[in-house]
């Protein structure tokens, strides 16, 4: 019986683990430009909501304004690409990695690994918090209304205080209905404001001369002519109402002739 020698299958071996590998995780093309592509997206629709508010204005003009108007987000994109480079050389210099790994960041990770499980899990619960609040903060109030303020032509606090007025009024409804109708009171302000200019009160002669026309001459009829002996009769009646025409008068009956 001739022996069997053991047939060998392909050998599987397991993904290193992060802290074994001498280079940073490398990062997926995505997780590389989404924080970038947000920021560009950002950029042109400021760029076209200027363009879309005057239809005369170039496209390089538009850009210029905005990257002198919005500049934040031109340092935001900057501050995304050194984060992305450092991401790059930490992948493919193991020097580099383990310089950032173990000289700067090694001290605190050294530190909390004396602490408890507990207490680290405690503090960075109250940090997280504490940047969920901040971020939250910034965002309502510094973000949101000049964004909105910028693509609406609103001023920020109007922005803060028609969102709180709308939420008070009809809640989430009426915070999305808040700034559509903030844009379209400024529209309507701004169309009649174009066409419709009051005079200011002033005292004084009139700012228009205006032609006063003299009055016409009355021509009054003369009076009918009274019989001799017969009384005037006045325009007033007995009873105090006008008559227009005189009253018609007897004249007196002679005397009865004497009896023999």
């Amino acid at each position: 019986m001739t022996p069997t020698t053991p047939t060998t299958g392909p050998q599987f071996t397991s993904r290193p683990r992060d802290d074994d590998r001498p280079t940073r995780k490398p990062l997926a093309l995505w997780d590389r430009v989404k924080y970038l592509l947000l920021l560009a997206a950002l950029f042109g629709f400021f760029v076209w909501a200027d363009m879309a508010d005057n239809p005369l204005l170039p496209f390089v003009d538009a850009v210029e304004d905005e990257v002198r108007s919005k500049w934040w987000i031109l340092l935001l994109a900057g501050i995304e690409v050194v984060r992305q480079v450092h991401y790059l050389i930490s992948e493919h210099w193991a020097a580099y990695h383990r310089f950032w790994t173990t000289k700067v960041f090694g001290g605190f990770n050294r530190r909390s690994a004396r602490m408890s499980d507990w207490t680290r899990y405690r503090i960075a619960r109250l940090l997280k918090i504490i940047l969920f609040l901040v971020i939250h903060q910034v965002e309502g109030h510094v973000v949101i209304p000049n964004v909105m303020g910028s693509a609406l032509r609103l001023h920020p606090l109007l922005v803060i205080f028609g969102l709180l007025a709308g939420g008070e009024i009809y809640g989430f409804p009426g915070v999305l209905v808040a700034l559509p109708f903030l844009a379209a009171c400024r529209a309507a302000v701004e169309f009649f404001a174009e066409r419709v200019t009051f005079e200011p009160w002033r005292r004084g002669p009139l700012p228009v001369e205006v032609e006063v026309e003299p009055p016409e001459p009355v021509e009054l009829e003369a009076p009918e002519p009274v019989a001799p002996g017969v009384p005037a009769v006045s325009g007033d009646g007995a009873d105090g109402v006008d008559s227009e025409a005189p009253t018609a008068v007897r004249p007196p009956e002679p005397p009865a002739p004497a009896r023999r």
